[in-house]
């Protein structure tokens, strides 16, 4: 408050109240440019010193000098008093000092006509654009929540489907809705096995609610199909992954004769299994060198937990199976492990329990027979890697489509897999208007997306009979989506409401939730020619309103996700009118550049132009649609619906002239009563007009259509309550809603934007310019735009090369220290992008 280049302002804008109001004005305003034209009923002082009003456009407060402003009352009947409540003047505040002001400065910013030294100043409101648009928007932009793993923050890949598989024990079951690229986390815990020598991973993986469809399947950003013995089955209970298989590391060094090691398995056990490795093999060397053949017995045994009986693994063992030929099991209760090359030697034994409990399973290496070895050359430490459980149970009761999983992990793997990824497609009901019918296919418009959410989707427990549902309505908004390039593609993995999906959907395809006489649907910002009510001080009251003052936005970062980019994270920048980066300012002087920025993350898009017509239209919004009114309506609401356009017209805002209801028809001719037509009306209020000016009325007729005629006042100059029209009209009665103003300013076209009922079928209604213009500003053909990922046009293929040419010359290549030489390839590539060629080498031993 104590900045000297500022005019301190304390004013009280209600004549019945003492709460005081503070703001700051820039030095160098006028007192009449502090109080703004529709100032009048008010006393100034400066220093305790009463300032006239004749005066108030001469004095200049000094900076930092106090300006006292107290609002008294005018006098006259109701409308005035709204002039009070307004006080207009004191909106113009620019620095707030008190939080509990702020409603008082924000509901009478609206309607300011301020010089624009003033309006300079407004800049330091300091809202965001987006903020803006959230509050007072008829299609609020989104807003950050935590529902998907593709849109939960601006990383839009954080969650447990976001970049890598997880094992999610009672968590959210995932649902997958468009093309995404997915991560599935696990349905179960994965688990080895041996066959042979070689180790196989088995994996089970939730692919979701619904009927995802898999494709594009990769570990890391290698194809599956590079990898060597791999299997996959899709199903609900795939059989490649048909039993509950807990696995640990075991860790255990068993090296020397005698050792010993103990593990317990998991509760409700009907199998074990383990395995034996000897990693750097099983074998011995003689004084020549030669290898010797070495056999190594190894007891296993299995004991109920608790007991300290022990049974031991022998042949007849139920359900025995060695992996490997380089052992066998005997009826002394050993395991013979042989062998004599100079290998690795894994050993995979399983076994069934006599009954489901929990057991403790003991190794033991009983003796190693060496033969003719040199005892310096015996190779054959053994280790016990893993323990299994294995439970006779169905793997997963969720009845979601799952992906199984067996690969040879020999060679190819190292340790579990987390990072196995594919494309999944959903399919959903999309309407064919040539066949006017529903068919089931693959689609990302966010119109089918929310239709199958409420009406098919699995994971939805309430799901909508179709009867309840505004099919009419979301085929209009398919049509749109596909013509504006719209898209949604995500996946719901985390613990949410349905209502906040939908709203999240509508958001990214240009819409907003709606319920409308009991069906689900959404509300679109859409032209409308004719309006379905007409509001003015004869039929409303508590009229008010506010003012967003966002800092100025050049531009828009919209960030999303890029198909076209391998499904990761890009940004776009979309520019308002005006604006543009300096290659757009070099081609067109006419535009600034853009220097203010603010971000916008479009959940679930995947297109880089849809993101560049949410963007265009939400800086339309917040430029053309700043102002927000709201009043109240007794049941004359009741025909009203959020999206619908009303006229409203309130002198506070000089918007029109006089609002009345007639009294009496005057018809052509009196005389002739076939003849419905009138010629001029007589009102409940009087009306003056100016002549020279050109004058109209706006008559709501009882069935709810409008009539708009020019008109004449019945006597010039002085108050009269006969209106002559210039156009005969039928249908006109007495009790109709006429409003008079001059032609053009007799009412303004307003969207609804929220309606809020109250008792005895009243309601608050919140409304917003019509500003239709804001539908245009994505209209036409995207600006080319250059992704930040891939670095070409969108949508724009790479460029081949126009010649290659290989050769291979050993005289070309270079000598090594021992005067030995390596194949060399030389590889010439002449690209088409600069007509040149370039050229490298590639060695190949």
């Amino acid at each position: 408050m104590n900045n000297l280049a500022e005019i301190v302002v304390h004013a009280r804008p209600h004549p019945f109240s003492m709460e005081i109001v503070h703001a700051e004005f820039p030095a160098g305003l006028t007192v009449a440019e502090i109080l703004g034209p529709a100032a009048t009923a008010c006393n100034v002082e400066i220093g305790g010193m009463t300032i006239p009003p004749e005066w108030w456009t001469h004095i200049r407060p000094k900076a930092g000098h106090a300006v006292m402003i107290t609002r008294f009352p005018e006098g006259g009947n109701g409308k005035t008093i709204l002039r009070i409540v307004a006080f207009a003047a004191l909106a113009v505040g620019v620095i707030l000092t008190a939080g509990s002001t702020a409603p008082i400065f924000a509901s009478i910013g609206s309607f300011l006509h301020v010089s624009a030294a003033v309006a300079a100043g407004l800049a330091a409101a300091g809202l965001g654009l987006v903020g803006s648009l959230v509050i007072n928007a008829l299609i609020p932009p989104q807003t950050s929540s935590a529902i998907t793993s593709a849109s939960a923050s601006t990383n839009l890949l954080s969650s447990i489907t976001g970049t890598s598989n997880q094992v999610n024990r009672y968590g959210s079951i995932p649902c997958p809705v468009g093309y995404v690229l997915y991560y599935p986390p696990y349905a179960a815990l994965p688990y080895t096995e041996l066959s042979g020598d070689d180790q196989y991973l088995r994996c089970l993986f939730d692919l979701g609610y619904g009927d995802p469809d898999p494709s594009d399947m990769k570990i890391g950003d290698n194809d599956l199909a590079n990898y060597t013995d791999v299997e996959t089955e899709i199903g609900t209970s795939p059989s490649l992954f048909s039993q509950d298989i807990t696995e640990a590391t075991a860790g255990d060094a068993l090296n020397t004769d005698g050792t010993t090691a103990t593990r317990t398995t998991s509760v409700s056990a009907d199998e074990g299994s383990i395995d034996l490795c000897f990693a750097s093999g099983l074998f011995g060397l003689d004084k020549n060198g030669n290898a010797v053949t070495v056999t190594c017995k190894v007891r296993v045994e299995y004991s109920l937990t608790g007991t300290g009986i022990w049974t031991a693994i022998v042949p007849s063992s139920s359900g025995l199976t060695i992996s490997t030929s380089a052992a066998t099991a005997n009826v002394d209760g050993t395991i013979h492990v042989v062998n004599g090359e100079r290998k690795a030697i894994r050993v995979g034994v399983r076994w069934k329990f006599p009954s489901q409990d929990q057991y403790d399973v003991k190794v033991t290496r009983i003796s190693t027979d060496w033969g003719s070895s040199d005892s310096s050359s015996e190779v054959g430490d053994l280790t016990w890697t893993v323990i299994r459980s294995i439970r006779y149970s169905v793997v997963s009761s969720t009845g979601t489509k799952k992906l199984a999983m067996r690969i040879k992990a020999t060679d190819q793997l190292s340790g579990n897999i987390d990072q196995f990824n594919c494309i999944i497609s959903q399919p959903v009901p999309v309407w064919h208007a040539d066949t006017s019918t529903w068919i089931t296919e693959f689609s990302d418009n966010p119109a089918y997306v929310f239709r199958w959410l409420l009406r098919d989707c699995p994971a939805n427990p309430r799901r909508i009979d179709a009867s309840r549902i505004d099919d009419d309505a979301l085929i209009a908004w398919a049509v749109e989506c596909d013509d504006k390039e719209f898209t949604y593609s995500n996946t719901f993995d985390q613990s949410t409401t349905l209502y906040a999906v939908l709203k999240d959907i509508a958001g990214a395809g240009r819409a907003s939730f709606n319920i409308s006489n009991g069906k689900y649907g959404v509300i679109r910002d859409e032209l409308q020619s004719t309006p379905v009510q007409v509001f003015t001080p004869r039929n409303s009251w508590g009229f008010g309103g506010n003012r967003a003052f966002p800092d100025a936005v050049d531009a828009l970062r919209v960030q999303f996700i890029n198909e076209e980019a391998s499904f990761q994270q890009d940004e776009r920048i979309v520019y308002d009118d005006g604006f543009g980066d300096e290659d757009m300012v070099a081609a067109d002087p006419t535009l600034a550049l853009a220097t203010n920025f603010e971000q916008m993350t479009i959940a679930g898009c995947t297109n880089a132009n849809g993101a560049w017509r949410l963007g265009r239209y939400h800086l339309a919004v917040s430029r053309l649609r700043p102002n927000t009114y709201f009043w109240n309506a007794d049941v004359e609401n009741l025909v009203c619906s959020r999206g619908d356009l009303v006229q409203f017209a309130n002198d506070v805002i000089g918007v029109g002239l006089a609002q009345g209801r007639i009294t009496k028809t005057v018809e052509t001719d009196p005389t002739d009563p076939t003849n419905p037509f009138l010629s001029a009306i007589v009102l409940d209020e009087q009306v003056t007009g100016v002549e020279g000016t050109a004058y109209a009325v706006r008559i709501r007729k009882q069935d709810g259509t409008t009539a708009l005629v020019s008109a004449t006042p019945g006597v010039w100059g002085e108050p009269t309550n006969l209106i002559n029209l210039t156009t005969a009209l039928e249908g006109i009665l007495p009790g109709d809603l006429v409003l008079w103003g001059e032609a053009g300013k007799d009412s303004i076209p307003l969207v609804i934007t929220k309606i809020e009922p109250a008792a005895d079928f009243a309601a608050k209604i919140t409304a917003v310019d019509a500003a239709y213009a804001v539908l245009d500003a994505d209209s036409g053909t995207p600006p080319t735009w250059t992704s930040q990922i891939t670095g070409q046009p969108w949508l724009d293929a790479p460029a081949p090369p126009d010649l290659l040419i290989i050769d291979s010359s050993q005289f070309l290549s270079p000598l090594d220290d021992s005067g030995n030489t390596t194949s060399v390839m030389n590889v010439t590539v002449i690209g088409p992008w600069s007509g040149t060629s370039g050229a490298w080498q590639q060695s190949r031993a």
